[in-house]
């Protein structure tokens, strides 16, 4: 029984490393912190360790930003052959993790996977990356300042500044610091209809290596006098009796005067209405023990208001039936 049991052993593990076995050094370097545009080198060693033909079928690239060189695809047994790869860091930043797989016959791993690590530091750094204005009040007047800075303290221009979707006005600023910083004023357009609004400024400068620069802008443009609900909503229900509703009126801080109603009422109907400022929350009007009527469909509330522009606003009634 222990002849048999040796004899097995032999046999399994002549079968588990027979063939060709990749063994690799080098399947990952930390780069550390990397210039925008500037090329990483890293050579890893791919040896055979089987007794078998190591063949490389195929090298897979996970990034156009990489480019890979293998000394040939075919490593008889005991030999060893070079992948080279290089990370081009040409319009990139931030966090880089770029890959290359190997598909073989081996028989340990069919799959091997060798990294670049590092993080690209751009050669124009912006502040802010992201400009968001947040809500503004239709036809606000405002602006504010794109900073570009080069890392190395070289002198700069911009040769291409455009926005992608037009609805910003872009003012160049007379440049600091001996040309390596460069200011750029902007104004989104806040004569749009109310709602959410982005732009994306594209840039290019005389640092060809630096690439394409991108800002987003964001920012809403909101009515001055918001009304909630926007409708009064009402349901016919003998069964509920009398019921009370709410209203709530807001002003934005960028009105002339403190936003203030002055009177509500709802034309032709006799109805207990009162309102009062919350101070936080704006303006909450009441109506109180209303008597629902299929007639009220489509009437309206009439609310007054000391906002310019905004002295009478409207909100409509909606009747369901049950």
């Amino acid at each position: 029984m222990k002849v048999l049991n040796v004899f097995f052993l032999l046999w399994y593990s002549g079968f588990l490393f027979a063939g060709p076995i990749i063994e690799i050094d080098g399947v990952e370097l930390q780069a550390g912190m990397i210039p925008a545009g500037d090329e990483v080198v890293h050579v890893a060693t791919i040896h055979n360790r089987g007794d078998a033909d190591l063949r490389i079928h195929r090298v897979q690239k996970h990034c156009g930003c990489t480019r890979a060189e293998l000394e040939k695809d075919l490593v008889p047994p005991g030999e060893s052959v070079r992948l080279t790869l290089v990370l081009d860091t040409t319009g990139r930043r931030g966090a880089q993790n770029s890959r290359v797989t190997l598909h073989s016959n081996a028989g340990n791993a069919r799959q091997s996977v060798v990294t670049i690590i590092g993080e690209v530091v751009p050669l124009i750094q912006i502040t802010p990356q992201t400009l968001n204005f947040q809500r503004l009040t239709s036809g606000a007047e405002i602006s504010a300042i794109v900073e570009f800075r080069h890392s190395e303290g070289k002198a700069f221009e911009f040769t291409s500044t455009e926005s992608a979707n037009d609805r910003v006005q872009l003012e160049w600023l007379e440049s600091e610091e001996e040309g390596a910083l460069q200011r750029l004023r902007v104004t989104p357009n806040t004569k749009l209809p109310p709602k959410s609004y982005s732009d994306v400024l594209l840039l290019r400068s005389t640092d060809q290596a630096a690439g394409r620069l991108r800002v987003l802008v964001l920012w809403q443009i909101g009515n001055p006098v918001q009304v909630t609900p926007m409708a009064l909503s009402l349901r016919v229900d003998p069964d509920q009796g009398a019921v009370t509703r709410y209203v709530m009126v807001s002003g934005s801080p960028d009105l002339e005067e403190p936003f203030k109603v002055e009177k509500v009422d709802w034309p032709g109907r006799e109805v207990e209405i009162t309102w009062e400022d919350t101070g936080r929350f704006g303006w909450r009007i009441s109506i109180k023990d209303l008597e629902v009527l299929p007639e009220m469909h489509r009437e309206e509330l009439i609310i007054q208001t000391n906002a310019k522009g905004h002295e009478t606003l409207t909100l409509p009634v909606r009747v369901l039936k049950r």
